[in-house]
């Protein structure tokens, strides 16, 4: 590496390779990281207990986050609140009350955010490391690329 830049002649190369996409069944194999995340608080009741109940016959880890996936996939409704666009009222968010309204309420309706953070609360409470980065969502009208200079 070198901040001094390249010069006439340097050149370089770059190699790329996807990494190996494990099977379920592969992943059944190996247990995650024992790691020490911060606390959460505040973390509604509601959590823990649907965490357990939704994971009380998963044999491996890896079956305990795919049965709380399918719960959110089967189960979940999205909705980012966006009424001019013919979705449903969503209250936007991920507080202690948003998320124990989520997980409570007949119809779960909710944004991605609700969400990640919901599983997130529920691996967590298993002893599965989990957290949310939150990111942003670009313009669908801004340029792909970097303009020329």
């Amino acid at each position: 590496m070198t901040t001094q830049g390249l010069s006439k002649g340097d050149s370089y190369s770059v190699q790329v390779s996807d990494p190996v996409k494990l099977e379920h069944g592969q992943l059944t194999q190996y247990d995650f990281a024992k790691i020490t995340l911060p606390d959460a608080v505040e973390v509604p009741p509601v959590v823990g207990s649907q965490a357990n109940d939704l994971s009380v016959d998963a044999p491996t880890a890896i079956d305990r986050v795919r049965q709380i996936e399918a719960h959110f996939q089967k189960t979940g409704a999205f909705s980012n609140g966006l009424v001019a666009d013919g979705q449903l009222p969503s209250v936007s968010g991920h507080s202690s009350a948003r998320i124990r309204n989520l997980l409570t309420a007949k119809q779960m309706l909710g944004d991605d955010e609700q969400y990640a953070v919901s599983m997130s609360l529920m691996l967590r409470h298993l002893g599965i490391p989990s957290r949310v980065v939150m990111g942003f969502y670009p313009s669908q009208t801004a340029p792909r690329t970097a303009p020329a200079r």
